[in-house]
């Protein structure tokens, strides 16, 4: 289980460096140079890459429609790191959204 949380977590993170990423480039400055020179945007695909080996690992021992669920988990996690890291409002409607998304994914467990 430990490979499915890594997964997670590391999908969080990319999360968030796209986001430190978004605010370091220029809207009119927008070639494959300015994205291959933004050191967030890099970080973001180094850990999308472990996120994919994690998953991977996960796949190994687990069967997916035992551990896809977990990845519901991300919604709430994006929520708090948006609120947390970046000082993002969240509101009720969120904090329901994310609820009810997660809610029905684990109702397609078995």
């Amino acid at each position: 289980m430990l490979a499915v949380f890594v997964s997670i977590a590391c999908q969080l993170a990319a999360l968030a460096c796209l986001k430190i990423a978004s605010g370091h480039s220029s809207v009119g400055d927008f070639s494959i140079f300015s994205l291959l020179a933004n050191q967030w945007l890099l970080f973001a695909f180094v850990f999308l890459a472990f996120q994919a080996l994690a998953w991977q690992l996960a796949l190994r021992k687990y069967p997916l429609s035992y551990i896809y669920p977990f990845n519901g988990l991300i919604y709430p996690g994006a929520l708090a790191l948006a609120h947390m890291a970046f000082n993002e409002p969240v509101t009720i409607f969120n904090v329901v959204g994310a609820t009810l998304i997660v809610g029905g994914i684990w109702s397609m467990k078995e």
